[in-house]
């Protein structure tokens, strides 16, 4: 049993459908890039070690943070040691 000419048409037409949306996608994705990289260009991002959270709009800076953690590992080690 063979499938007919129009449906390996619509299959194939299907298949080239979604190889397109999947271009769309890509496409979307990068447009949106190029645009974080404007605003952290426009908020002077690029040259810290920051971090836009594009749920927010929070700008967060890990190092800060890290050493934020840091420093109260070793508050709590110092307290805990007789």
């Amino acid at each position: 049993m063979r499938v007919s000419p129009a449906d390996l048409f619509r299959l194939r037409f299907a298949r080239l459908d979604a190889e397109r949306a999947a271009l769309l996608a890509r496409l979307a994705e990068n447009r949106v890039r190029r645009w974080l990289l404007e605003v952290e260009l426009e908020y002077g991002l690029l040259a810290q070690d920051a971090v836009l959270d594009m749920a927010t709009g929070e700008i967060s800076h890990p190092s800060l943070v890290k050493d934020e953690e840091v420093s109260l590992e070793s508050d709590r080690d110092e307290n805990t040691n007789p």
